[in-house]
């Protein structure tokens, strides 16, 4: 008979078929000197397979891809309706070059009469919304490319996981004749797996969280950098066109890549309402960025685009600071301690399995075995994903780091938003969804249940042991087939 091991975290999408249970419980176990010490060994294995969550993060790439491929075929036809409306404008415009570009076309300007320089910047700016389009779909046709090396790699560790799972089960099963070992580990088991699953959601909050506070601050410092840019602009000679192009061209691809990276953050908080930062402002943004060389052309429009650059610079800077609270003041501490209860849960239950191994042992050979339980780190660590971030030259990725700043900081960084206080923090459920207060009830119940079983028969309680472990595992089998099936519709 088949012994549930209970580590799956999530990783059904690309599980392989369960083993079937053995039937009947009088199954000779196989047992000697060297049990204990490949039980330890493949718990440390997986472990250390478990540590990056790559169930987790598979499902979050498995999403992401979707979403991706349906925004990829969005911003296709989008930059095919903008090219052909780029094309309309060209005709209002004589004896221009065919391919010309904003480039040039912004260059030869000087050299023309009012009538047609108004024309030519009417073309300039559709052409400027065909060619940020053009950005956009190429950033996410790089995005899409990762994701998909990503998903394969992620493939492999699941299922080089699932084969230590595998491993596993069949060595516990071998040992206790396909049945559990005692109530009490089975009372640990249900633990544990309540304490992994509680914890799934708190690891998954924290990537979604983390990952948009990176994009966040990436968008922040691009703001920064196009601000600064757009001020250099009044700073160079009319005359030097090459000059001020080059400069305007930086500060509006640096507009447009934090315009994607906010947008990207918002993705994955998809269920949470930005309080700032939010899309009406992002349109407004972009808006003003597709018009972006013709403000540039006089005093008074330059100064209107640069409040809209500086206010969303700013509005960007409380949106990270209200996300950064949230995970320093939330999911941080929900993380830290949910580790803490899944280490203790997993040493609980490791420890019982050793010690019924011992017994086991001295049954079948006569006497005394030793073996070490092992300290194990079991906290999980998933890494954040540069590959989902819209770069810019000049600000390195790889120096984005998880934000831990502390209350002089966060003061030195309110001051800068201009924002006194920040809006209010999103509830538990909107963090981790309500299954996971349904999760918390069910602990506490099923703790209850298994106090009341250990004050009855014993008997009784060790009858209905095969009856346990064969309902548990028609459940998690048909939570697989589940997950399966919802694969494959993504």
């Amino acid at each position: 008979m088949h012994h549930q091991v209970p580590h799956n975290n999530g990783i059904t999408p690309v599980m392989q078929a369960p083993i079937p249970l053995t039937q009947g419980v009088n199954v000779d176990p196989v047992v000697d000197a060297n049990v204990l010490e490949r039980y330890i060994a493949l718990e440390e294995q997986i472990t250390n397979s478990e540590k990056n969550q790559p169930g987790i993060v598979y499902q979050q790439k498995t999403e992401q891809l979707k979403q991706l491929n349906y925004r990829i075929e969005e911003q296709t036809k989008l930059v095919e309706q903008l090219r052909e409306q780029a094309l309309l404008e060209k005709r209002d415009v004589d004896a221009l070059e065919a391919g010309s570009d904003t480039h040039k076309l912004f260059l030869e300007q000087g050299d023309l009469d009012d009538q047609k320089t108004k024309e030519i910047a009417e073309y300039i700016d559709a052409k400027n919304k065909e060619e940020i389009a053009a950005k956009e779909l190429q950033s996410l046709t790089e995005q899409r490319n990762n994701a998909d090396n990503e998903l394969r790699e992620l493939k492999y560790q699941s299922e080089e996981l699932q084969k230590l799972y595998n491993e596993q089960e069949e060595l516990l099963s071998q040992i206790f004749g396909g049945s559990y070992g005692s109530e009490e580990e089975n009372r640990l088991e249900s633990i544990f797996d309540q304490t992994e699953e509680m914890r799934n959601r708190i690891v998954e909050a924290n990537f979604k969280w983390r990952q948009s506070q990176m994009m966040v601050d990436y968008a922040r410092k691009q703001l920064e950098f196009a601000v600064q840019k757009w001020k250099d602009i009044e700073q160079i000679d009319p005359s030097a066109l090459e000059d001020r192009y080059s400069v305007a061209a930086e500060t509006r691809n640096n507009l447009v890549a934090a315009s994607q990276n906010i947008q990207g953050a918002q993705r994955y908080l998809s269920n949470i309402q930005f309080p700032y930062c939010a899309p009406s402002e992002v349109e407004t943004l972009n808006k003003a960025t597709a018009y972006i060389f013709t403000d540039m052309q006089t005093k008074e429009r330059h100064g209107h685009a640069m409040e809209c650059y500086f206010v969303t610079s700013r509005r960007c800077g409380a949106l990270l600071q209200w996300i950064t609270q949230v995970v320093t003041q939330t999911i941080s501490r929900d993380l830290e301690d949910i580790n803490a209860k899944v280490k203790i849960a997993s040493y609980n239950l490791r420890a019982e399995r050793v010690n019924l191994i011992k017994i086991k042992v001295k049954e079948v050979l006569g006497k005394d075995v030793d073996c070490a339980i092992g300290e194990f780190n079991t906290d999980a660590v998933v890494n954040l994903n540069l590959n989902d971030l819209a770069k810019t030259d000049g600000i390195d990725p790889k120096t984005l780091q998880e934000l831990n700043l502390s209350e002089e900081e966060m003061a030195q960084l309110a001051a800068l938003n201009g924002e006194d206080e920040l809006a209010p923090l999103p509830s538990n459920q909107d963090l981790f969804g309500e299954k996971m207060e349904a999760l918390k009830d069910e602990y506490q119940s099923d703790a209850e249940r298994h106090k009341q079983n250990l004050e009855e028969n014993k008997n009784k309680v060790e009858s209905s042991l095969q009856d346990k472990l064969a309902s548990r595992r028609q459940r998690r089998a048909m939570k697989n087939v589940e997950e399966k099936e919802k694969s494959v519709l993504v």
